[in-house]
């Protein structure tokens, strides 16, 4: 199984849990909007070592809204 990626988001008064899902974490980039490409499904592979599941990638965003946007990449 992969590991949980939790994302709290935390003012002066309170905090929130805004995402907490099964996925591990690829690479981060800060600019122009915060974006990290995330691993939602691991690779299998077969007795012979032939892959059999590829790696599926996800992008988070974060829009210019204050919203986060989740988007599957093609593979």
């Amino acid at each position: 199984d992969m590991p949980y990626m939790t994302i709290v988001v935390a003012t002066e008064k309170e905090a929130n849990i805004v995402f907490n899902k099964r996925m591990g974490l690829d690479s981060i980039k800060t600019y122009p909007l915060y974006t990290m490409k995330v691993q939602t499904v691991l690779e299998e592979y077969d007795s012979c070592g032939k892959l059999c599941t590829p790696p599926v990638f996800t992008e988070i965003k974060a829009s210019g809204y204050g919203t986060l946007q989740l988007k599957k990449q093609q593979q």
